[in-house]
């Protein structure tokens, strides 16, 4: 197995954000329109609270984000991503923890790789924290069937992910399950169409002997474009009110992502705009 030995500061970034939205996936429109640069900019009523850019590289992956100063606020996250041959190699973070004493927060991850290319460990060493994270990952007939996240010195914790498949190569089913004391509590299940296509989310918590729902998300297409997710939270646990979200997705004339707006009751409590360049 050859490894790829990779200093990575990772802090308020998680892999899943590289993609930049949770559920959608631009890379391939960024490279058709020659996409650059992107400007995330969150809106709370009127208010601008926060304002994010993004570096765009030729292939189309996340580079570089930066979350800007707002009103004087010296918040700060910093996050740079190095390739090779479409291989993450290196993630460096940085972040302020603490505003009263401006300290500054850093993690450094390494990723090693197999001869296919494919990941099969990350080490995240926390600076904050002053504790490293392992991250294996298990692959079957070049699948990828489950990963497990854990702390050396912590055997009481651990992330357990698994992806089940159809009769091919689209998944099926990914669920993550939180354990704690060697028991579980905290599990999460999405569910895909034979397309490969996220159809459902639900998360459950651990009482006891059975998990119990507490969240669930129905994700809605119109031309293969994700418009809209439908959440209820179903008043278990600390919630005793079943609640109602909705998140609501609108682009542009090419397809690119122009606002994400969340509602209650119809309401809109707050949205994102995106710019392009």
């Amino acid at each position: 197995m050859k490894t790829k030995s990779v200093s990575i500061l990772f802090v308020f970034v998680s892999l899943k954000s590289i993609a930049q939205f949770e559920y959608i996936e631009q890379t391939e429109l960024y490279k058709k329109y020659n996409i650059t640069e992107v400007t995330a900019y969150f809106h709370d009523s009127t208010l601008v609270e926060e304002v994010e850019v993004w570096k765009i590289n030729s292939n189309g992956q996340l580079v570089y984000r930066e979350l800007l100063p707002v009103d004087g606020d010296s918040s700060l996250s910093t996050t740079i991503l190095e390739y090779e041959n479409h291989l993450l190699l290196s993630q460096k973070s940085i972040g302020v923890w603490n505003i009263k004493t401006n300290k500054i927060d850093t993690a450094h991850v390494q990723y090693y790789y197999d001869n296919n290319g494919n990941v099969v460990k990350e080490q995240h060493i926390h600076t904050k924290d002053q504790d490293t994270l392992i991250k294996d990952y298990q692959y079957l007939n070049g699948l990828l069937i489950s990963t497990r996240l854990y702390n050396q010195d912590q055997s009481f914790w651990f992330v357990v992910d698994s992806t089940v498949y159809y009769p091919s190569t689209i998944p099926k089913l990914k669920s993550t399950v939180k354990f704690y004391n060697k028991s579980p509590e905290y599990k999460k299940e999405l569910f895909f169409d034979t397309q490969g296509v996220l159809q459902s989310e639900i998360e459950y918590s651990f009482d006891r002997k059975i998990f119990n729902p507490v969240k669930i998300k129905i994700f809605i297409y119109n031309n293969e474009k994700l418009i809209r997710i439908k959440e209820v939270l179903l008043g278990t646990n600390f919630t005793k009110k079943v609640y109602t979200y909705e998140k609501v997705y609108e682009y542009d004339n090419k397809g690119l992502l122009s606002k994400q707006l969340r509602l209650q009751g119809g309401t809109i409590i707050n949205f994102d705009t995106f710019e392009y360049k």
